[in-house]
Parts: structure tokens; sequence; C-alpha cells
């Protein structure tokens, strides 16, 4: 079967426009809220180019109206173009409108139009409008609600200063506060637009205009919007310049509490991890120290081996511990302590092994010295521990060791056949 060429074809769409604006034969009717005529058609094309009018035709083959509120006239019409002749010309002012009837009246071919053209147009103006549409609709259009969260990701300080956020639903604002990776630059302003959006939705301009039930209410609706605030790169310096404005006060106590919780949580994972590699650096070089001075030492020639002659290591102090047990281990340690003469008349003061886990005991053997290191190997085998310059003491007068450290090994492997 040959196709019908551009001509015939541009010609066919031109007489199909014609009987759509010619409103000769029709028998069906669109009807708005607005107060102008009827949108006159013909059930023929509704049927073979809609599929929410074929639903609705099969239904009843007598229907000869329907009336449709929430979309405008105008929109009506260029969608009823459309329908007729494949062309519609959208209006940017309207692109929540269009989004609405392609999804009432299932046109999908439409719908793929919209997402091309409607993705490109998507600007700080108009994102709001356009998310807002997508969530409380429930409309399906994934590549404009994928370029719709990058717009509000990049722009979320200029987006809360405007006038249509503060007229979101709190369905909507909780789908834009769980976004991932939103700015926590902009952790502030975040909070400011909340407590902003918060008072509007109250008709209030200070939480004090409120009673005490209303102000309950205020607090528990904030509390619940902050808790999707993605706050895990949260840090103290951006509490602490929080503080300083004048909105702090009005921020929940459960969640100034939380944010100052995770804020220190954040500080000590970033020196652990600070130290972590620092550890590994000190750890990196020994092994490279170690293993030039092997190259270095002449051979000798090997004794042989029996089975019962066990492999001896120089320990240093530690021959005969339980924890120090390479000497990889003692050269690491020799390294980290960074004091020859300490670490050579190291001697042990206090053995959980031998002595037992009783702080009594420890306290014993182990207060008033000063100068102390403490190994810690777990029933999996990893090694950690700390230095102190400060000796050791009962009760509550605490003297704070500037010098303190602490190590982490994490050398030895857990065994898989041991049990715990």
């Amino acid at each position: 079967m040959n196709s019908l060429s551009q001509e015939i074809q541009q010609k066919l769409i031109q007489d199909y426009f014609k009987i759509n604006g010619e409103n000769l034969f029709t028998d069906f009717s669109i009807e708005t809220d607005e107060k102008k005529p009827p949108l006159r058609c013909h059930r023929i094309i509704l049927f073979a180019r809609s599929q929410f009018f074929k639903d609705l035709f099969q239904k009843s083959k007598t229907e000869d109206k329907i009336t449709i509120q929430d979309i405008p006239r105008k929109v009506l019409q260029q969608t009823l173009s459309y329908l007729y002749s494949g062309i519609c010309d959208i209006d940017e002012t309207k692109f929540v409108d269009f989004l609405k009837v392609a999804e009432k009246f299932q046109l999908d071919e439409l719908k793929k139009h919209l997402e091309v053209v409607i993705k490109d147009k998507i600007s700080v103006g108009n994102v709001l409008s356009i998310f807002n549409a997508l969530a409380s609709l429930n409309l399906s259009y994934p590549e404009i609600q994928k370029e719709s969260e990058k717009i509000i990701k990049q722009n979320i300080k200029a987006i809360l200063k405007t006038e249509e956020f503060l007229s979101l639903s709190e369905e909507t604002l909780e789908k834009i506060l769980s976004i991932k990776q939103i700015q926590h630059k902009a952790l502030v302003h975040i909070f400011q637009g909340l407590l902003k959006w918060g008072k509007h939705r109250y008709g209030v301009s200070s939480i004090e205009e409120m009673d005490q039930k209303k102000v309950e209410e205020f607090q528990n609706l904030i509390q619940n919007l902050m808790l999707k605030i993605q706050l895990q790169n949260i840090t103290i310096r951006q509490i602490e310049e929080m503080k300083k404005l004048k909105f702090f006060d009005e921020i929940p106590q459960q969640i100034q509490f939380n944010i100052n919780l995770l804020a220190k949580k954040n500080k000590q994972d970033q020196e652990i991890e600070k130290l972590q590699q620092e550890t590994e650096k000190v750890k990196k070089k020994i092994i490279k120290t170690v293993n030039q001075e092997n190259q270095e030492k002449p051979k000798k020639p090997k004794k042989p081996k029996t089975k019962d002659e066990p492999k001896k290591e120089d320990l240093g102090p530690f021959v005969g511990s339980s924890i120090i047990t390479k000497k990889i281990y003692a050269q690491y340690l020799k390294a980290w302590l960074k004091d020859d003469s300490f670490f050579n008349h190291l001697q042990i003061c206090f053995s959980a092994a031998k002595d037992g886990f009783d702080c009594k005991i420890f306290h014993q053997k182990c207060d008033d010295r000063k100068k102390t290191l403490v190994l810690i190997k777990t029933t999996e085998n990893f090694i950690f521990g700390g230095y102190t310059s400060v000796g050791w003491q009962k009760g509550s007068n605490k003297k704070k060791d500037l010098g303190c450290r602490c190590l982490y090994l994490f050398l030895e492997k857990p065994q898989k056949s041991q049990t715990h």
C-alpha cells in the first residue's frame, strides 16, 4: 500500500481542521463553568482519538454532552484542535492545564509531546506550579519530574522566597523536602522558609499571635516537615549561624535537639575518618621501610626448619604479649608513639587476661602512672587502643589530657573457624 504524499497529508489535516472550526453536523458538546457557549464537536472524532471518550461512548451510546470545570475553555479548544488535526498551539502560561487535559483524556501522543516541550521551558518562575501539579494530581511525566527536581535543587534559595512557595500544599512541600541532595548549604534558608510557610498557613506573622492549641499544631506540623530534610551533612558551624538568627527559637525543641546531636556526630565521624587516614599513612610508611630494610640486608643461609620449631620475631617490649604478636605491629606502635625511650621501657602493669576485668584491680595497678598505653583485642581479632600522658585516677577529679590520642589498627582478620 502506497503512502500518501506530503501534500495530500497536509490537505487532509486542513480539511479536518475546517470541520472542527465550522461546527457542521456536530453531535456532542463540551461545557465549561465559563459563561460561554459549549464547544461543539463530533463523537466519531473523539471516539477515534481519545481512550477517555471511547470508554465514555461505549458505556452510553446516547451521551451527547459532558461538563469539565477544572480546565479552561481555551485549553479545551486547543485540545480539540489537536484531536482533529494533530496540531496543538501550547501556551506556556497554561502548561499545567495542558498536562491535566492530556492525562484526563488519555492522550498518550500529546503527553509525549508535552514532555519534550515543557522540559525545556521549566524555570524558577514556573517550576513550583508544574511540580505541584505533578505531586497533587499524581500525574505521570517522568522527564518533567526529573527536570523539575533539578531546577529546585539548583535554585532552592530563590524558590523559597516566592509567593507561590507559601501556597504549596503540605503534601507537595513534603515531596520537595524529600528530594535527594537538596543543597545543605541552603539549610538555614530552608528552615526559615518552612517557618514562614507555616505562619502563612495559619494567617499570622508571629507564633505569639496564636493560642496554645494553635502553637502546638504549628510546631507539630513544622516538626513533621523538618524531619523530611536531608541533614546528613549538617555542621556545627551551620547550627551556630542559625542560633544567631531570630527564627531559631521558633524551631520545635525536638528538632533543635536532633540537629545538635547530628552535627556533633558528623564532627566526630569526620575526626575519626581523619585519624584513620593518618593511621593508614603511618602503616604504609612502616611497611615500606620494613620492605626496604629486608631488601638491603644480606641474605643469610636458611636453617632447616622443624615442624615443632615456631617462627620467632623481635617484638621488643611485647615479647610474650597475646595482642602484639607480629614484629610489624611493634614497629607500627613505635612509630606512632614517637617516643623511643618510652617505647623501649614499656612494662605490663595490668593484663585483663591475667588480672581479670575488675575495675578495682585495674585502678590498684594503674592509678597515678603517667604515660600509659592501652591495647585492646576484640573477640573478632580487631586491635585498637589509646595513649595518655595523664595518670589514671578514680573519682570525679578528671584532668584534661591535650596529648591524649586514639589508635585504630584493624590489622587482624577475623578467623572463620573462631567461635564466640
